[in-house]
């Protein structure tokens, strides 16, 4: 097969994004390791409540790879007259947990 460069390998820029779920929000029960020829998000089901147990599941199949995870309707709330608002809080959350487990430092503006 040929990708977009014509030898069979896919621009730097490209990444894939693995939902099992396909966009339910349904937890996986194993995540894939990433494939060698590009990088890889991980998706569905993941939010602030469970994301510190995801983020170890993934780091152990991603064998030092850099991953990124997408989360969106799990950081979302109910707001003023029932509307569907991004939280901050949500976010603030999962931020702590990344950095608790230590992937990264944590923002010293968000103390």
């Amino acid at each position: 097969t040929s990708f977009g460069n014509g030898k069979g390998k896919l621009p730097k820029n490209v990444v894939m994004l693995v939902d099992e779920s396909k966009g339910t929000g349904v937890l996986a029960s194993s995540w894939p390791s990433p494939p060698k020829e590009y990088d890889i998000g991980y998706a569905g089901g993941i939010g602030p409540d469970n994301v510190k147990d995801v983020l170890n599941d993934i780091m152990n199949v991603a064998h030092g790879r850099e991953v990124w995870i997408d989360m969106e309707s799990s950081l979302r709330s109910v707001g003023e007259n029932e509307s569907d608002v991004f939280d901050l809080g949500k976010c603030f959350k999962c931020i702590e947990v990344v950095c608790d487990i230590g992937l990264y430092d944590h923002p010293p503006f968000l103390y």
